[in-house]
């Protein structure tokens, strides 16, 4: 990369096991694995390699994509969400490490988006048509680009997040296990997949 311009690096990477919603112990290891190399190894090694780059010119921007499920524990995908624990606490320290270098690093924390990442997941049953394909959370996400170092991405997560703030955490962890588990238990089957 020595001599390319870098001015972003976005940092949107995440895969889930390929048995999908499941409990802790039915997952193989390997997918395990391979998602904490998807999710995190990916993740550190780009910002490792270009974060000097961007230092060196003193601009630069770094968008980590986490995930909402950063925020609680997903189960029947309790290391999909650990892994995006990483990403989200890696940006917040970044931001404070990055003070006067003229790069910033922002955090996006999308929830629910139609991607290929949740085909054959019922996400429009919480939240209908307000639930954000890739495309339209794309174009949401890159209107947020360094107006904010925390960011949703999309209105309608805003106000997700927003919601599950005025939530006690045990009835919130609560109602996160009945809309996982009911995603587990009612798979659908999309024909039309979307993508960035």
């Amino acid at each position: 990369l020595a001599g390319i311009d870098i001015g972003i690096l976005v940092n949107n990477v995440g895969i889930v096991p390929d048995n999908g919603l499941d409990l802790f112990e039915n997952h193989p290891a390997e997918d395990y694995l391979r998602m904490v190399n998807v999710n995190i190894v990916s993740t550190l090694l780009m910002t490792h390699l270009v974060l000097p780059i961007m230092k060196k010119a003193r601009r630069g921007m770094i968008i980590n994509v986490s995930s909402s499920s950063a925020y609680f524990p997903a189960p029947f995908l309790s290391v999909y969400s650990a892994t995006k624990v990483f990403g989200h606490n890696l940006s917040l320290a970044l931001q404070q490490e990055l003070r006067g270098t003229g790069v910033e690093c922002q955090l996006a924390v999308p929830a629910f988006v139609r991607t290929n990442l949740t085909d054959g997941w019922n996400v429009t049953k919480y939240g209908g048509s307000m639930v954000p394909d890739a495309n339209d959370y794309g174009r949401w996400a890159t209107w947020m680009i360094g107006k904010t170092s925390h960011t949703c991405g999309h209105w309608f997560h805003s106000l997700q997040y927003l919601g599950s703030m005025l939530i006690p955490a045990s009835l919130f962890r609560r109602a996160v296990y009945h809309i996982f588990g009911d995603l587990k238990k009612n798979p659908v089957q999309n024909t039309q997949r979307t993508t960035l």
